[in-house]
């Protein structure tokens, strides 16, 4: 599910995979040909998220950065 966090909404590139039951909000990017899959969770809520080509959100897993800490980017290479 893509959520708004206030007024910033995700952006999720049109060949991303997003599972129904995986949570992406507020300041968050995927790059093309990314997937995000069952349960995970990103969160844009205090820093921005984002991802360039081809990365992977397994089942479950959890991403957000903290107050104070720079962006989160996730270049392409192996699986996350």
């Amino acid at each position: 599910m893509l959520r708004a966090f206030g007024s910033v909404e995700p952006s999720v590139d049109p060949t991303c995979h997003v599972d129904p039951s995986a949570q992406v909000i507020g300041d968050v990017g995927l790059g093309p040909e990314s997937s995000v899959w069952m349960n995970a969770v990103i969160r844009g809520d205090i820093n921005r998220m984002w991802s360039t080509e081809r990365r992977i959100v397994r089942m479950t897993s959890s991403a957000r950065r903290g107050r104070g800490m720079r962006d989160a980017v996730v270049r392409r290479g192996p699986a996350s």
